[in-house]
């Protein structure tokens, strides 16, 4: 796989033995982009108190926090890249 730098971290992306043209990719192909490696935090709630929920590319939500640090720290210590959504 090949790297590309994001905010100063790598993402393992694409195969260095093809290239793949996303025009054609199948819904579960798509689906599949960027997972595991990268990820976004979204604040919300659980159980009636504020958290922050780390998500993988695809939606599904691998970790929750109290605080944003943590959820950005656990990123970091996991080789994930944070991404930004808007």
């Amino acid at each position: 796989m090949r790297g590309t730098a994001i905010n100063g971290r790598s993402a393992k992306v694409g195969k260095t033995a093809s290239t793949v043209d996303i025009r054609n990719l199948s819904d579960d192909e798509f689906l599949t982009l960027g997972v595991p490696t990268l990820v976004y935090v979204r604040k919300g709630t659980s159980g009636g108190q504020d958290v922050f929920a780390i998500h993988a590319a695809n939606g599904q939500v691998v970790g929750l926090t109290e605080d944003p640090e943590a959820a950005f720290t656990a990123i970091a210590d996991h080789d994930m890249v944070p991404m930004t959504i808007h």
